[in-house]
This record gives structure tokens, sequence and C-alpha cells, in this order.
């Protein structure tokens, strides 16, 4: 069956569509954007977890996160990095979660 040029290209878009949501985060998991790392870090948590959203690539870093002010957010980082491996900017910053106690510093 033929297509038009103009319907080929609307499956072509949703065809990527499709295999970018393949290479997203978590679902259940989008951070706020005003997260800064004051509130990071009284949940307990000093590092960022950098992950690569290119999908031949995935490069995935962990970093600390103690040389920067407090006042700085999650979109900051995401804005300013490229991946060191493959050199995409599609990245995917959060606060390294793993790292964080079971109770939250401020709540103990």
């Amino acid at each position: 069956m033929a297509l038009s040029v103009e319907r080929l290209g609307e499956v072509e878009h949703e065809r990527q569509r499709e295999s970018s949501a393949l290479i997203t985060p978590d679902p259940w998991y989008e951070p706020d954007p005003r997260m800064t790392l004051a509130n990071m870090r009284v949940l307990g948590v000093r590092e960022l977890n950098v992950l690569c959203l290119n999908s031949a690539c995935r490069h995935e870093i962990t970093f600390s996160a103690d040389d920067y002010a407090s006042e700085i957010e999650m979109s900051w980082f995401r804005s300013r990095m490229i991946c060191a491996k493959c050199g995409d900017r599609r990245l995917d910053v959060r606060p390294n979660w793993k790292e964080q106690p079971t109770k939250p510093m401020g709540l103990r």
C-alpha cells in the first residue's frame, strides 16, 4: 500500500516518538525542575547521576555536587553538560538517590 508524502511523514514522526519513548528515563519519576542542591542535601544526597539518553551510548557517571552552590537547580546542570563519550546533549541529570539514607537528614 502506498502512502502519501504527508502520511509517510506522520508515520515516520510517530516511529521516532515511539523510539524516543524507549530511551527516556523511568516514567514513574520526573524530577521537579526546581529541585535545588540544597533540597537534595537535606535529603542526604550529595552526588548527581548523569545518564546519556542516546540509545547507542547510554554513558552514565556519578559525581559529587559539593563544589556547587546550594541554590543551583537540576535544570542548570542539564543545560550545560554534554556526554563525554558521544558528545550528545540529551542527558538526564538526577540526584543519586542510591546514596540516600533510610531517613532524610533533616527529619531525624
